[in-house]
């Protein structure tokens, strides 16, 4: 079951794609202008007029003080740029970051951050993301769309075709070493048992469909070779964290220095209560039930929403923002995507002094379920409270916080 290469990315996918930042820079306002002028004589049956012409000057303005500081395009560093502008020029700026936004411009400094998913390898793997709805997160889709590229040039290159032969035989070439990564470094363990999952679910696709694919229908034999690819067990990790968690003195400190309502809302849902960035961005204000203390969460990859604990430390903050923003129905932080969740929350740790390779947004989550432990929750609370369908899973977030109460007391008889 080999494909052709397909050589064109998405064309919904939308970038940047010129050579430096600043070109890059001209090309955005360039389109932002375009877009006015379009909007203004739809929408006047004129020409832009002096007073919107200023818009894009201003916008330039924001972007090459983005270059020039290092900063990132967004809502956080808008909000630091704009404290000595006037009401007209905070209003102008609101009006672009809204246009950016929808134009999912993913790339504009530093040059080093990665912004185009990678392009499907074969049309197997095109239909299969493509049709796969249990990839929700744009993460997730160019995580397996770039494990899948790598397993079919593999299979292309060593003469296998999708079966369990060829799986297995690429799994045991990056285990041993045979198969490097872009790095020339082997595989890590982490990694191989990704691609694996990824290969995993293409064959669960495959026999969902009963092996008729693209108005093919494989032969029995083939079948056989894809279901084999189903039992192949994933290998042992050997890690036991794989983030770290801040303590309880930590969070009180993180939160204290959060002033701006939203985020605060933000970070205290995944701090105070293990929501993944994904749920956060998906949360309704319907969702949140003051009286009973609880809420609804869609977890990821699930079409239907958990019912969770609201624990009262996290329900100040979010009562203050919805108060303060009128929210009261639909997305509770409308627009938010995980990328700005990411970012949001990684400024806010690095002003804490928190932030390492082994703290960020996710350790928000190994922090609440260190913390339940902590205060006497039992494993299966937790497991619920952060939605694993694996207790095994819940073991990596909890690991930690029980090596610590084990030996915290010292004399003791058993």
């Amino acid at each position: 079951m080999k494909g052709k290469l397909v050589s064109t990315r998405n064309q919904q996918q939308r970038s940047i794609s010129t050579t430096t930042a600043a070109a890059r820079l001209s090309e955005v306002v360039s389109r932002y202008t375009l877009g006015l002028k379009q909007a203004y004589e739809l929408k006047h049956g004129q020409e832009m007029d002096a007073a919107t012409h200023s818009y894009p000057r201003t916008a330039r303005l924001y972007l090459e003080w983005c270059l020039a500081e290092d900063q990132l395009p967004g809502w956080f560093s808008l909000e630091t740029y704009w404290q000595p502008l006037s009401k007209y020029r905070q209003s102008a700026l609101k009006k672009f970051m809204k246009w950016y936004e929808r134009q999912a411009i993913t790339r504009l400094l530093p040059d080093s951050i990665r912004d185009k998913a990678p392009a499907a390898y074969n049309r197997l793997a095109l239909l299969y993301l493509s049709e796969r709805s249990s990839l929700r997160g744009r993460r997730s889709r160019d995580t397996y769309t770039t494990a899948l590229n790598q397993l079919f040039l593999y299979l292309d290159e060593q003469g296998f075709t999708f079966g369990l032969l060829g799986v297995k035989s690429f799994i045991d070439d990056m285990l041993h070493g045979t198969l490097l990564n872009s790095k020339g470094k082997p595989y890590a363990t982490f990694t191989i048992n990704s691609y694996l999952c990824a290969a995993r679910d293409l064959a669960r696709w495959i026999l969902e469909k009963e092996g008729y694919i693209d108005g093919h229908q494989l032969g029995e034999e083939e079948l056989k070779a894809v279901e084999g690819i189903e039992k192949v067990k994933v290998l042992p990790t050997g890690k036991q964290f794989y983030k770290d968690a801040l303590s309880l003195e930590q969070r009180e400190h993180l939160m204290a220095i959060i002033k701006d309502p939203e985020h605060a809302a933000m970070i205290a849902l995944m701090v105070f209560l293990g929501l993944r960035t994904i749920e956060v961005t998906r949360l309704h204000a319907e969702d949140l039930n003051f009286r009973s203390l609880s809420l609804q969460v869609q977890r990821k990859g699930k079409h239907t929403k958990q019912q969770l604990k609201l624990f009262t430390n996290a329900v100040p903050y979010l009562q203050q923002y919805l108060a303060e923003s009128g929210i009261s129905r639909g997305p509770v932080f409308p627009g938010l995507n995980t990328r700005r969740v990411r970012y949001i929350t990684t400024r806010y740790l690095e002003l804490a002094g928190y932030k390492s390779s082994k703290v960020s947004a996710h350790s928000l989550r190994h922090t609440a379920a260190q913390i339940m432990l902590e205060k006497g929750f039992l494993p299966s609370q937790v497991q619920h409270q952060l939605g694993h369908s694996e207790y095994e899973t819940t073991l990596y977030y909890t690991r930690k916080k029980e090596q610590e109460l084990f030996f915290r007391d010292r004399e003791v008889s058993v």
